[in-house]
């Protein structure tokens, strides 16, 4: 556990803004495609095929995958394929969250 918050806080200080939504996906897969099209443009893409440090942002090896960095180095994420109403209202429920 220390080790994963460990990683997450590097991550964060080096590439990853606290407070940003990231959506790792990969071009090969069907629902990732989907998701591209389904989250607002605020949430920055990483490819997990172009982008090594995508797959150190991930919990297990599941795409594709939401992920909000807090500003203390806490995540929140929701992996799968979902409607644009339901990323929209996770997105706002992290928001109020924090």
């Amino acid at each position: 556990m220390k080790t994963l918050i460990a990683t997450i806080l590097l991550l964060a200080a080096t590439w990853c803004h606290a407070g940003d939504f990231y959506l790792v996906f990969a071009e090969w897969c069907p629902g990732c495609r989907v998701m591209k099209n389904r989250v607002p443009k605020e949430v920055k893409l990483l490819d997990w095929d172009r982008d090594p440090q995508a797959s150190k942002l991930l919990r297990g090896k599941t795409i594709p995958q939401l992920v909000y960095l807090g500003d203390s180095g806490d995540r929140t994420d929701l992996t799968g394929v979902y409607q644009p109403e339901a990323v929209s209202r996770w997105m706002n429920q992290v928001k109020d969250a924090r």
